[in-house]
């Protein structure tokens, strides 16, 4: 019972990843390396308007809603990841949308790692 504890101490409370960083980074739009080479859809800005902001730097207001869809599989661990970096604003400050094309237990993924029969 003591080594769970000490072992429970070690592990992270907070999980981090890449895809949450990179929410979190667009959510606050600050701007920075870090969200250059993402695409904006805002639909405030339309038409012409919108093409300049592209030109000459979108509005620096923060986001409060996102659309996170991965093409491909998708697991549980970026979905917990957001779930976190949402819980820890204000309620209702952020609403994070994820979805992705296809969610894989561990023994799907292990399943398809198998090789066909006959192959």
């Amino acid at each position: 019972l003591a080594l769970a504890a000490g072992v429970k101490q070690l592990l992270p409370t907070r999980r981090e990843t890449t895809i949450s960083r990179a929410v979190s980074a667009l959510m606050e739009n600050k701007g920075g390396a870090d969200d250059d080479a993402f695409g904006f859809i805002d639909p405030k800005v339309g038409g012409a308007a919108l093409e300049a902001s592209y030109a000459s730097g979108r509005s620096r207001a923060a986001y409060s809603q996102a659309i996170v869809f991965i093409v491909g599989p998708g697991n549980y661990l970026e979905y917990q990841a957001l779930r976190q970096l949402v819980s820890q604003q204000p309620t209702g400050a952020r609403k994070v949308l994820y979805g992705c094309t296809e969610v894989l237990t561990p023994t799907e993924f292990l399943s398809q790692l198998q090789p066909a029969p006959g192959a």
